[in-house]
């Protein structure tokens, strides 16, 4: 890991001015001033272009003096620079030959700069590597019962401990990957259960709640991957532990575009709106089946515990669950090029059945919900991120 051929399919491109000044018979000699600029850029996986970090430098003197090349801050710019004094009777040839090496430079450098995003490479690890981590708890090791995932419950305490858990092991994983930015949200109930003096220093933590974007808040087209921690199976679901969609006590069922999903589906609609993948995902198998079935055999599970029923599990020990999520969220994330963003289509439209009719009822009061059944409502917007705010007025509606 951390060693694999990446081919990229990118494309690149460059673009720049020269400036060339000549002075004759300045005092007995003649000076030659030559300056080229050349941008570079090109595309990373979302097909936006970036400048590159590569510029060339080069020193006046001897016509033998070739273009030195250093890494450097300068994103994006290649610079070749000539400052030439010579004899009169010299000047041709001084003239000829640093204009025709000059060129000669910037001609080879936009080939390389360019040729970079074709070209296979061989890394070690992923400078600039931006990791986003949702933690859910229903899905963690250990917990099979509502009242170790409620404030003030039975246990309570040392679920939100083995969540901390799972979500530094999330983070370290990350981190063996070559993360350098790495933010993590808070994602359950009123998503202050994550310890936060116990998360790794190298992340971010969000914790709290309202929050616009819920379980995904924070989400942007900076991140590259997306990794879900203790996530559930759908409302509905056969051995699903503590199975349920967003509420237990109003949610039967959500389709989108006519098809059946959970929470997690739904937050990899979000992630894929900004263009990110989500690599990873930890919790019950049946939980994991659902995850790869909606969003590709290439998506990484970790199974840590077997239902059996909705409130009783074969678990995985939150130590041992720990280690499997370290290892496989850096396989992931090493591998993530093969994944591909869950991305809504140019319309989506929700339908959400409820548990009882009155709460079908109440969500028509809010504008452009329409009524498609006894304890059903559908809606419909262009902008996902619309359809999922108004998911969430519709869930909140219903539960009063």
């Amino acid at each position: 890991m951390g060693d694999e051929v990446v081919l990229s399919v990118g494309w690149g491109r460059a673009y720049g001015a020269e400036l060339f000044f000549r002075e004759q018979d300045l005092r007995g000699w003649n000076l030659i001033l030559s300056y080229t600029y050349v941008r570079s850029e090109f595309s990373d996986h979302r097909v936006q272009y970036n400048r590159t970090h590569f510029a060339a430098h080069t020193r006046a003197g001897s016509l033998k003096q070739l273009p030195e090349l250093s890494w450097n801050s300068n994103p994006g710019l290649f610079r070749v620079f000539f400052f030439v004094f010579c004899r009169p009777d010299q000047n041709e040839l001084f003239m000829n030959s640093f204009v025709t090496m000059n060129r000669i430079a910037i001609f080879v450098a936009a080939i390389a700069i360019l040729s970079l995003s074709f070209y296979p490479v061989r890394v070690h690890g992923d400078e600039g590597l931006r990791v986003y981590i949702s933690v859910d708890m229903e899905g963690v090791a250990g917990v099979v019962a509502s009242d170790q995932v409620r404030a003030g419950g039975h246990d309570y305490s040392l679920a939100r401990q083995w969540a901390t858990l799972e979500a530094n092991a999330a983070i370290q994983g990350a981190l063996d990957a070559g993360a350098t930015y790495i933010v993590v949200n808070d994602s359950h109930g009123g998503m202050r259960n994550l310890i936060a003096s116990e998360i790794n220093p190298a992340a971010r933590l969000i914790t709290g709640s309202p929050k616009p974007l819920s379980m995904m808040e924070g989400i942007g087209e900076n991140f590259d991957a997306v990794v879900f921690i203790g996530y559930h199976a759908r409302a509905g679901s056969f051995d699903g532990v503590l199975d349920h969609t967003y509420s237990s006590a109003s949610v039967y069922s959500i389709k989108v575009n006519g098809q059946e999903m959970g929470e997690a589906g739904i937050n990899a609609l979000i992630a894929g709106y900004y263009g990110v993948a989500v690599v990873m995902v930890s919790g019950d198998e049946v939980f994991c089946e659902q995850a790869r079935s909606l969003l590709g055999e290439h998506l990484v599970t970790t199974p840590v515990k077997q239902g059996i029923g909705r409130t009783a599990a074969n678990t995985l020990v939150p130590s041992r669950a720990a280690e499997l999520i370290r290892e496989n969220t850096a396989l992931a994330l090493n591998g993530r090029g093969r994944a591909t963003p869950f991305r809504p289509g140019p319309e989506t439209s929700l339908e959400v059945s409820f548990l009882f009719s009155s709460q079908a009822q109440s969500a028509t009061l809010i504008p452009g919900v329409d009524r498609t059944g006894p304890r059903s409502v559908a809606f419909a917007r262009e902008d996902f991120i619309e359809v999922f705010q108004l998911l969430r007025a519709v869930l909140l509606i219903a539960r009063d």
